[in-house]
C-alpha cells in the first residue's frame, strides 16, 4: 500500500465508537465540529499553513480505520496528506443569509459524517463574511481526538500561526504518537 506510515489496533473506546458509527450511518454520531468567528487582521495563508503543519505533526490526524476483511479493526496512518480545506466567500450576502447558510452547512457536515476508511477524517472550512470577518469550521471524527487532545491541537496551531505570521519558522518538540498509547494500553492487565 502506498503512502503508508503505520498500522496498529484500536483502543477499546475507539472500537465502541467505530461500532456505533457503522451501526447508524448518516446519524452524525461521533462527528464533531468546532466553529468560531475570526475578525481583525488575519492571514488565511498562514492559518492554512499552520493547519497543514498540525496534520503533518500528528499521525492520528492522518489515520483511517479498516474493519472489513481483517481479524480485528485497525488504524492505518498515511505518511502524507493534504488538508481537506473549503473556502467560501459570502461577503456579498446579507447577514441573515450568511447565518442561514452557516447553519445549513453545519447541519450538512454533521449528517455527512466521514468515510472512516479514507483519511483524513478532518475537514476545515473558512467562510469569509466581510473584509476582516471570517467564520472557521473544523469537522473531525471523534475516533481521532478527545477533548484534551483538541486543546493540545489548538495550542500548537496558535503557536505555528503566530510564528508564520511573524515570518519565523517554529520547531516544537515531537508529539507522542497515539501508537505509543495503544502499545501501553495493550500491556495493561485487562482483567483488572
Amino acid at each position: 500500500m502506498k503512502n503508508l506510515q503505520d498500522v496498529y489496533p484500536l483502543s477499546p473506546l475507539q472500537h465502541g465508537m467505530l461500532f456505533h458509527t457503522l451501526f447508524a450511518p448518516g446519524s452524525g454520531v461521533y462527528s464533531v465540529h468546532i466553529s468560531s468567528s475570526i475578525s481583525g487582521n488575519f492571514s488565511v495563508f498562514h492559518f492554512k499553513r499552520a493547519w497543514q503543519k498540525i496534520l503533518d505533526r500528528h499521525p492520528i490526524l492522518r489515520s483511517a480505520f479498516l474493519w472489513e476483511r481483517v481479524e480485528s479493526p485497525l488504524q492505518v496512518v498515511r505518511e502524507e496528506l493534504s488538508l481537506s480545506w473549503d473556502e467560501r466567500d459570502w461577503r456579498n450576502l446579507p447577514e441573515h443569509t450568511q447565518n442561514q447558510q452557516l447553519q445549513d452547512y453545519l447541519m450538512e457536515q454533521h449528517h455527512r459524517g466521514f468515510d472512516l476508511a479514507q483519511a483524513p477524517l478532518i475537514r476545515m472550512a473558512l467562510m469569509r463574511l466581510g473584509e476582516k470577518q471570517y467564520h472557521f469550521v473544523w469537522n473531525y471524527s471523534h475516533l481521532l481526538l478527545d477533548g484534551w487532545s483538541v486543546n493540545i491541537i489548538f495550542a500548537e496551531l496558535f503557536q505555528y500561526y503566530a510564528a508564520y505570521a511573524d515570518g519565523r519558522d517554529l520547531e516544537l518538540p515531537p508529539p507522542k504518537p497515539y501508537r505509543d498509547f495503544i502499545a501501553w494500553l495493550r500491556q495493561q492487565n485487562r482483567s483488572r
